[in-house]
């Protein structure tokens, strides 16, 4: 009987424990009031801040409590709102306007947390980009020194935080004799997207095909100039930094600059073996 009252008392002096843990708790939580981080577009962020002041939620929160992350953009005729709470669970929305923004903020702030609700592990990785198509104007220069100019396309397809996908780009050399220098790549990349203000940085690596066909300007055993025609099949591998700003719901304009180099090649002596390039036009992403 001694054991037990005394594993009684134990049990007792625990649970108590963690009523007053659980009562502590909840009242430190219960000082912590809703709070919003808001950053982004200013003129967006001072109407939504009047909007949220309003709903007796704060725009400056209280050190040691949580804060919801707000990014405002414009987006043509809507306003593009990304919102990141203390669980690192993210979401982005394109709204018609601030007030319709300030309720789904307002839902973020309140919002329970449930083991069955939290979402899977990639959910926590900000989608700072949708799979998307892109096409551009290229100009490159070549180890050769000459330029080159063409037109690709290229995709990226979301894999948790990286961004990966096959290309296709096609160039001509200026001022090329015969019957033109001109190459086709067939390439992928590997990027790794980040936001910075209303820009999304995307460094990543290249690798691929490279059909290169070039005309030379040899002499024969008579010591007279002729054309000579040669296609080169190379491998190559580089890196390149891709920024893209968002125009409208599902266009941005996309910049990409970049290098390459060969390392594998069926006639070596042929140039150019290296090129750094840099590419102009639209991005296209999939709703």
């Amino acid at each position: 009987m001694t054991v037990l009252a005394s594993a009684l008392l134990r049990a007792r002096a625990f649970t108590l424990a963690g009523v007053l843990l659980v009562a502590l708790a909840g009242r430190a939580r219960a000082e912590c009031k809703p709070a919003v981080v808001i950053e982004g577009d200013a003129e967006l962020a001072g109407a939504l801040i009047g909007q949220l002041a309003a709903g007796g939620i704060a725009t400056s929160p209280t050190a040691g409590c949580p804060a919801v992350q707000v990014w405002l953009e414009q987006r043509g005729e809507h306003v593009h709102l990304r919102v990141i709470d203390a669980y690192a669970r993210s979401g982005e929305r394109d709204v018609q306007d601030v007030a319709t923004a300030a309720a789904i903020v307002a839902s973020w702030t309140l919002q329970e947390v449930e083991a069955r609700a939290l979402p899977p592990a990639d959910a926590a990785v900000h989608r700072v980009v949708r799979d998307g198509v892109a096409i551009a104007l290229v100009s490159a220069l070549a180890g050769d020194r000459r330029t080159w100019v063409g037109a690709g396309i290229s995709t990226c397809f979301r894999f948790g935080p990286v961004c990966s996908g096959p290309g296709l780009r096609v160039e001509r050399a200026l001022g090329a004799t015969g019957n033109g220098d001109r190459a086709l790549s067939v390439r992928t990349t590997l990027d790794l997207p980040r936001r910075l203000g209303g820009f999304v940085v995307s460094p990543g690596a290249t690798a691929g095909y490279h059909w290169l066909h070039v005309t030379t300007r040899q002499r024969d055993a008579m010591n007279q100039e002729m054309d000579v025609e040669t296609t080169d099949r190379q491998l190559r591998a580089g890196a390149h930094v891709a920024v893209t700003h968002a125009w409208g719901d599902y266009l941005s304009l996309s910049a990409d600059v970049g290098g390459e180099l060969a390392f594998g090649r069926s006639q070596p002596q042929v140039e150019p073996r290296a090129a750094l390039w840099l590419a102009i036009g639209v991005r296209i992403e999939v709703p």
